[in-house]
């Protein structure tokens, strides 16, 4: 894949926020499709997200 090879040359601040930002775009996007797919799982899923982002 393309992103260990970037955030080898790039410099540390860049590779940090490289990371950082597709991480979480990632998640949002995982998060937002299969809410879409899945709507009844958002009825039981729901207290364990919420859990999990306070922590």
């Amino acid at each position: 894949t393309w992103l260990p090879d970037a955030a080898g040359v790039a410099k540390p601040a860049t590779a940090t926020l490289l990371v950082g930002v597709l991480d979480k775009v990632g998640t949002y996007g995982m998060i937002r499709f299969c809410l879409q797919l899945f709507p009844d799982a958002s009825e039981w899923a729901t207290p364990v997200v919420i859990a999990l982002a306070v922590v």
